[in-house]
């Protein structure tokens, strides 16, 4: 087994713990995590897998890709707290291995390994990989655009597109995130690795 596989493992094994452990305790009770999973389970006893809807009542707060998560969770290991909590948590662990892949790539296998260790014992990542919310999903996949985007734009010099399709990708993901925040980050980003190059 590689470096890169045992230090991925070591990462799956850790953030498994960190985000599952206790899960089947932690009652539904905060407002905005009985909406997601009240809507889940309407959507799942319907069998309408297309339109959220809660009391009975389509609404659209959110894109369903999310309940969707739920309803697999619930299909999988029926209606109850922990099946909630999986998907923000296996969320959790994705999104450390990410952070680990792209510093290690960037910088070296140590840096790699303490931005996870970093990101995973922060209180409020550890509290949102156990939390019926979108923000865990959206995480990652908008950590995916910013970092296929970042090595489409690096190689861009070199005629690297494929990175740039990759966060296209990613980037269809993330209905529901704050389309300015998004931009201004872009935006940060290309500037920043705009100087990088002229100064080469």
């Amino acid at each position: 087994m590689t470096t890169v596989k045992k230090d991925l493992l070591t990462i799956g094994i850790v953030g498994f713990l960190l985000f599952m452990l206790g899960n089947w305790a932690i009652a539904i009770t905060d407002p905005v995590e009985s909406n997601y999973t009240l809507t889940a389970v309407e959507m799942l006893r319907s069998g309408d897998y297309i339109s959220p809807r809660i009391y009975g009542n389509y609404w659209y707060d959110k894109p369903a890709f999310f309940y969707w998560e739920l309803i697999a969770a619930y299909k999988l290991m029926g209606v109850n707290e922990f099946a909630s909590r999986f998907f923000p948590g296996v969320f959790g662990v994705l999104g450390l291995m990410m952070t680990y892949g792209f510093a290690r790539k960037l910088y070296d296998r140590k840096t790699g390994l303490m931005a996870a260790g970093i990101l995973g014992t922060c209180f409020e990542y550890w509290l949102l990989s156990k939390t019926v919310i979108t923000d865990l999903t959206l995480f990652v996949f908008f950590n995916a655009v910013l970092i296929f985007f970042f090595w489409a734009f690096f190689r861009f010099f070199v005629g690297s597109v494929s990175s740039g399709s990759q966060s296209a990708g990613a980037c269809s993901f993330c209905f529901g995130t704050r389309p300015f925040g998004n931009s201004t980050i872009m935006c940060w980003m290309i500037s920043g690795t705009s100087r990088s190059c002229s100064l080469r």
